[in-house]
């Protein structure tokens, strides 16, 4: 079990399946960390899928706060602990605003493509707007 510690302390669970690009999905607080697994399986054949369990959710710690900045930096630290590098993140719900958030912020160098994707539908996600990958 893979385990990240957030700047406030706070254990944030995560896990990573296949090989390939990276693509890094995040759920919203209040849906079940389960929700990307049909996703998941259709990308981890030729892909490095991370996801992790927001804080208060799945497997990691339920301590607050929950609001946007605490959501992006775990992001953010997530993505460092599973080793950085160019990555796609996918998000749902609130979770869709946290990439964004870090991306424009440009929080740990790290610059993606923020996307959203139906959670009753495994299809390629739908593009946002954002910044392009360098």
């Amino acid at each position: 079990m893979a385990r990240a510690t957030a700047s406030d302390g706070v254990g944030l669970h995560w896990e990573e399946r296949g090989a390939g690009p990276t693509v890094l999905l995040a759920a919203q607080w209040s849906y079940h960390p389960m929700l990307w697994e049909p996703l998941t399986r259709a990308l981890e054949t030729d892909h490095r899928v991370v996801r992790y369990d927001e804080r208060g959710t799945g497997r990691s710690e339920r301590v607050g706060p929950y609001d946007l900045e605490t959501s992006s930096s775990d992001l953010e630290t997530v993505l460092e602990a599973a080793g950085g590098g160019p990555v796609v993140v996918g998000g749902a719900g609130r979770s869709s605003s946290s990439p964004t958030s870090s991306t424009r912020c440009g929080k740990g160098g790290s610059r993606g493509r923020p996307w959203t994707s139906s959670p009753t539908s495994p299809s390629p996600p739908t593009r946002r707007s954002g910044p392009s990958p360098a």
